[in-house]
């Protein structure tokens, strides 16, 4: 996705800046264009680390625009949308099942999703699959020990604050733990809520 600015601009980051400016105004429209959604919107355009992922090169705003697109449209685009996520960053899978509840048609929204993905990702498995397996694959299943050697503190989770604030690191088997617990209260209460409408 960043290939054609290079020759554009010089650098692959406008894309990250023109994300996050979408971003902005996605969550403006999802607040219905009201005072508060536009503070929201202008809070998340400002927000401190802002500039810092963008001179970083995270793809935290591409990712986050996506997770908004796959939100946000219906049918066959917002499973486009969910597979282009899942592309960029793996781990945004697990998401998946969580947004198929939010659909009208979650199969269908799965089926898509997995299709996208695997178009993106084919010619890079067919044109070297033992980097590609190194570098998307085997990169999240390292030991433990090397995975936690290099904590981020520059990032919105739970450990930076407790990290700032203490000087030190909660354990992986709690924050494992506390993610465990959100996700399956969402999937439940989402599943429950689509058994009762049916």
């Amino acid at each position: 996705l960043q290939i054609p600015f290079m020759p554009l601009f010089g650098d692959p980051r406008i894309l990250l800046v023109l994300s996050d400016i979408a971003c902005a105004f996605i969550l403006y429209k999802m607040g219905g264009r009201s005072r508060k959604a536009e503070i929201l919107a202008l809070i998340y355009i400002f927000r401190p680390n802002s500039l810092f992922m963008i001179e970083q090169s995270w793809l935290t705003p591409l990712s986050f625009f996506f997770v908004l697109l796959t939100l946000q449209t219906k049918g066959i685009v917002s499973g486009i949308c969910a597979g282009v996520l899942s592309s960029i960053q793996p781990h945004y899978l697990l998401l998946v099942p969580i947004f198929s509840l939010l659909k009208k048609n979650g199969m269908k929204f799965i089926i898509v999703t997995f299709i996208t993905l695997g178009v993106i990702v084919s010619p890079f498995i067919f044109w070297n699959y033992k980097d590609f397996y190194t570098d998307a694959i085997g990169f999240y299943l390292r030991s433990s020990k090397d995975m936690l050697s290099v904590p981020v503190y520059h990032s919105l989770n739970l450990n930076t604050p407790y990290a700032l604030l203490l000087k030190a690191d909660l354990s992986p088997f709690l924050l494992f733990g506390i993610f465990l617990s959100v996700y399956g209260f969402v999937f439940a209460t989402l599943y429950r809520r689509n058994a009762k409408s049916l």
